[in-house]
Formats: C-alpha cells, structure tokens, sequence
C-alpha cells in the first residue's frame, strides 16, 4: 500500500506562496491551481495531497486529533 502525505492549505495568501514553493521543489501544482469545487487535490507527479480550506476549519481540525 503505498502511503500519501496529505497538507491542508488555507486558502489566499498561504496557498499561493504554497504553490510558489512547491513548483520550484519541481511538483506539478496544476489541480490547485484551478481547484473547481473540490478541496482534495493529489499531485500528479509526487505522493502528496493538497487540502484546501479556510483558516478556521484547519485549525478546528487539528484540535479534534
């Protein structure tokens, strides 16, 4: 079973920056940047998943765990 890294990203300033950093580490950012209605987005090129959500809701996810 191979296993993905998922990362939630708020949405704005952080994403874009996300986005930024990840092209230049050589991922393919396409499905976040036009992300539709869905929030899981997985990489084409590496095992990660992208999360998109607002600020509070990552959060409020966390302190569930």
């Amino acid at each position: 079973m191979s296993q993905r890294l998922r990362i939630a990203l708020t949405k704005g300033r952080l994403q874009e920056k996300s986005v930024e950093l990840f092209e230049a580490m050589g991922l393919d950012c396409s499905p976040i940047q036009s992300p539709g209605r869905r929030l899981v987005h997985a990489i084409p090129n590496y095992p990660l998943d992208a999360v998109l959500a607002k600020a509070p809701d990552v959060w409020r996810r966390l302190m569930e765990k």
